[in-house]
């Protein structure tokens, strides 16, 4: 009997009972609102794209830039993974793309308890005469009996682990100056020898801020000529003057730059 085939059958049953990890491991970055219910999101009707992701900082900036929003995550350990658990899940979620990330972790092995039948058949023969007036017969036959049992055996196994991180994105509606802000960190307050202003982290490309050649690493001083604290002052300035045109006051390369937007 082939019994690591049957251990393959027992372990394929066991995983098709398990729930989908994207789904059990799956952290919600919208707040509990979801794509559909925000008004941040452009809702898409087509299949979400799964890609193979390289860096997961690195993608996620990139993904910033084109205008995507993270909407959730998914982190778990696990030997295998389906793609169509990712694009089950994927759906339900609203996003438009899904960046796959595995890396190995190490290789697990041990045994597994496989009950299997141990049936036996035992075999028997009779014989006899009958006597009557007429003369005899004889006859003559053969009886088969099984006895059920069973028997478990340990069944080796090997199975390479990895750890799984897909991150799903929504495209979102265009902000007001298409850019990702910071507050100053405490070097480049030191360097400008003022505690306000905001940092440029990334642009969004076809965003007010990128037509108007606003760089990643510009620090916005003012705009117009009310003076920014924090990121926060930042975001309520913006709010004020959403779809009017402005000027902003930048550091750029220890040089003060004014840039015209039009905001959204």
């Amino acid at each position: 009997m082939n019994y690591r085939y049957i251990l393959a059958c027992v372990l394929l049953t066991c995983a098709g009972c398990a729930s989908n990890p994207f789904s059990r491991y799956y952290h919600d970055y919208t707040g509990g609102a979801g794509v559909r219910n925000s008004d941040k999101y452009i809702i898409t009707t087509n299949a979400p794209i799964i890609r193979d992701g390289t860096d997961l900082f690195r993608d996620a900036d990139e993904m910033y830039r084109d205008g995507y929003f993270l909407i959730g995550e998914s982190y778990f350990w696990a030997v295998s993974v389906n793609r169509s658990m990712i694009m089950s899940h994927a759906r339900g979620t609203g996003a438009e793309i899904v960046l796959l990330y595995s890396k190995y972790l190490n290789t697990v092995s041990g045994s597994i308890p496989v009950t299997l039948p141990n049936n036996t058949v035992s075999y028997s023969q009779g014989s006899g005469f009958a006597y009557g007036s007429g003369g005899y017969a004889h006859g003559y036959g053969n009886a088969q009996t099984i006895t059920y049992g069973t028997r478990t055996v340990n069944m080796p196994y090997q199975s390479d682990r990895y750890q799984f991180n897909a991150t799903y994105w929504a495209k979102a509606k265009p902000t007001i100056l298409g850019v990702q802000a910071i507050n100053l960190s405490e070097a480049q307050r030191r360097d400008l020898q003022s505690n306000k202003g905001v940092c440029i982290k990334l642009v969004v490309r076809g965003g007010p801020a990128f037509i108007s050649d606003v760089l990643e690493g510009d620090i916005i001083k003012k705009i117009n000529d009310e003076e920014i604290m924090d990121i926060d002052h930042f975001s309520r300035i913006l709010k004020h003057h959403k779809g009017k045109g402005v000027t902003l006051s930048i550091i750029r390369n220890d040089e003060v730059v004014n840039k015209n937007v039009q905001l959204n």
